[in-house]
């Protein structure tokens, strides 16, 4: 199949996921049951599908990057919309921050630590005559 061919059955695969709501199962039906075009076999339509979805995806990020930038651009515009309020100047500011990837609540860190860590407990020895409040 000609890169050309495939770029232009790929979004058509697009198309039809989208605007049709067809399942996965739905395309590879057509893929390998074609009545108006070629037939794939299994592997090749599994793998038509697969960069469908690649695409979708690929799709699907750049529309969140431009809702993203018209989101902080909003709230950038509220944060000076605030300025006699501190408390909710701080508090947008954290979202933008969020937003932006600037602030993360918890930090995931992982790796392995190769030092052997020795544990010294210290215990205080106790006569028996201390211990039964007599004495000497």
């Amino acid at each position: 199949m000609r890169l050309h061919d495939k770029k232009d059955l790929i979004n058509k695969m697009v198309n039809h996921r989208l605007k049709d709501s067809w399942s996965t199962k739905t395309m590879l039906d057509y893929l390998m049951n074609n009545p108006n075009g070629p037939k794939y076999k299994e592997r090749a339509a599994y793998q038509i599908v697969e960069e469908t979805g690649k695409y979708i995806a690929e799709l699907s990020r750049n529309h969140h990057i431009g809702a993203l930038e018209k989101t902080i651009t909003e709230m950038e515009s509220m944060y000076e919309s605030a300025k006699s309020d501190k408390r909710l100047q701080l508090e947008i500011k954290k979202e933008i921050n969020k937003l932006k990837g600037l602030y993360q609540t918890n930090i995931n860190l992982s790796g392995s630590i190769d030092t052997t860590i020795t544990t010294i407990k210290l215990v205080k020895v106790i006569k028996n005559d201390e211990q039964d409040g007599t004495s000497n």
